[in-house]
């Protein structure tokens, strides 16, 4: 049931004193959040949001890792076992791991391919703009057959607060413990052969 529009808003007559921001101040006793912790369940394996600004671990990196990806509505990243990249070597493509955190405070893995083609400037920018937002705050979007970097105008950034209780392993396995693959067997290898 929609109210009446009279009761939707109030309007400056109908209020008794002036709406300030003062008065909406928010005690920073209340804003406190304590000994809370927070408990990270899952990692996405994503590229970084257009209009986001991320910065990448100072010191967490992977060495290239055999991956296969698929589209099923949407993108996602399997991580595939040395072991039987020989049988799958067609289907896989290597990547480094960067791990990304937001100014919001969210974790990912931006896989940046690895290519030995001299004119690959998709690769070569996304590990460029990866180095550049290396412990500062980068915005790093698409361009014309490149990735670019935009600094913020705003010193204001704060240094971003990477999750205490989580290592670079626990990361790396959150991101992939669902998405990995260790058998010719595994589904979405069967679903590339046309074995359904």
């Amino acid at each position: 049931m929609e109210l009446p529009k009279e009761k939707r808003h109030m309007s400056k007559e109908n209020r008794s004193t002036l709406l300030t921001a003062a008065a909406l101040a928010v005690p920073s006793t209340i804003m406190t959040r304590g000994d809370t912790t927070r408990n990270i369940l899952a990692v996405p394996v994503r590229k970084p949001g257009r209009g986001e600004f991320v910065q990448c671990h100072a010191e967490w990196r992977s060495p290239p890792i055999a991956c296969i990806k698929e589209r099923n509505p949407v993108e996602e990243v399997f991580a595939v076992d040395p072991k039987i990249v020989n049988h799958v070597k067609d289907e896989v493509t290597f990547h480094i791991m960067v791990p990304m955190i937001s100014t919001a405070g969210a974790v990912f893995i931006w896989p940046i391919r690895v290519s030995e083609r001299a004119n690959d400037t998709w690769s070569r920018s996304a590990m460029d703009a990866a180095d550049d937002a290396r412990g500062q705050w980068r915005r790093i979007y698409a361009a014309d057959r490149c990735y670019e970097t935009v600094k913020p105008v705003s010193d204001s950034l704060t240094d971003p607060a990477w999750p205490a209780s989580l290592s670079w392993d626990e990361m790396f396995d959150l991101a992939f413990r669902e998405h990995y693959i260790d058998s010719v067997d595994h589904p979405v290898l069967r679903r590339l052969r046309g074995d359904f």
